[in-house]
């Protein structure tokens, strides 16, 4: 098992030089610069003294396609968002929700939740509560 070293940590390629592969040794761990002549082959730790087989390098990763950046606050859907929905009651218009109606939901959602949650703990200690003589 040998454990590879990021690339970034060897000095850029000098024209008319191998270029260097960094490389760990899987017994001691200390870091090789190791040319890429030698990828693939048996090589010896000159630490510690153990061989072990040079990896040989991945190629590089192609960088993904750059997107156009999307406008912010508007998504981009597959499928045009309907603005009617024909139910039972006949045909509904969808439109999006103004701050202040949302504020208005948000203070009726949270109204109810205390409410909930005050009945809940008034049966917890009604039912757990009562002393047995």
């Amino acid at each position: 098992m040998t454990y590879d070293m990021p690339p970034s940590s060897l000095p850029p390629h000098v024209a008319g030089v191998e270029p260097l592969l960094a490389v760990a040794c899987p017994s001691c761990h200390g870091a090789l610069a190791v040319t890429t002549v030698l990828a693939g082959e048996a090589a010896q730790c000159p630490l510690c003294a153990n061989g072990f087989l040079v990896p040989v390098p991945l190629p590089p990763v192609a960088a993904p396609l750059e997107q156009p950046p999307q406008p912010r606050g508007e998504l981009e859907f597959a499928e045009p968002v309907p603005t009617t929905i024909a139910g039972a009651e006949g045909v509904i218009e969808l439109r999006r929700l103004t701050p202040e109606e949302k504020a208005a939901r948000r203070s009726r959602r949270n109204a109810i939740m205390l409410l909930t949650g005050v009945s809940i703990l008034m049966m917890i200690v009604l039912l757990l509560g009562t002393k047995k003589k």
